[in-house]
């Protein structure tokens, strides 16, 4: 990000432990070895490289932003926060996390009940079962209601490009308003 946003230090570098100066976007590992329990090492029948390039921080790093909740394919939905609750993205330390984690499972919550997984005990289902819940834990310390409702603001963002979102819209709203309930009477009861 520049040496205005590093520690100041003349050993500041990639994984400097006193600051955020530097951003990792992109990695490669090369892979030569299996770890065995033991500690020991054995050569791989076949080495390789993995690759890895994130989509959401290359947006952040090209859009001179500090983090990929201030890109723009974030805004819709932090804007959809903000404008339900009245509690704008950074105005405090827990505004900030109640929209970040909105935000993020606000997004895998509607793909999850896009690609077919129902709220359950156990599995993909389980998995889709904790992100709805701790997103409605993090919208009621905002004073966000009806947290199904943000499924429409994904829908609408990435329909386009995921033509299953808008085909299951009423579903996706379904199990996620259900699920949202069932949680809700959880509360209630203690």
């Amino acid at each position: 990000y520049g040496e205005e946003h590093g520690c100041g230090e003349p050993d500041c570098a990639p994984a400097c432990p006193r600051c955020d100066r530097f951003l990792e976007f992109w990695n490669l590992v090369f892979m030569a070895y299996e770890l065995h329990p033991d500690g020991t090492l054995t050569n791989l029948p076949r080495e390789n490289i993995d690759t890895g390039l994130g989509l959401e921080r290359t947006a952040a790093a090209v859009q001179g932003v500090r983090s990929v909740y201030e890109t723009d394919g974030y805004q819709a939905i932090m804007d959809w926060i903000a404008g339900e609750t009245g509690t704008r993205y950074g105005e405090s330390d827990r505004a900030t996390k109640a929209h970040r984690i909105l935000a993020d499972h606000g997004r895998g919550m509607t793909f999850l009940v896009g690609d077919g997984v129902v709220p359950s005990n156990e599995g993909r289902g389980y998995v889709l079962r904790r992100i709805i819940r701790r997103a409605v834990q993090q919208a009621r310390t905002i004073g966000l209601d009806d947290l199904w409702r943000l499924t429409d603001v994904v829908v609408e963002q990435m329909g386009a490009w995921y033509p299953e979102l808008p085909d299951g819209r009423e579903r996706i709203q379904e199990a996620v308003r259900a699920e949202e309930e069932r949680f809700s009477e959880t509360l209630a009861r203690g």
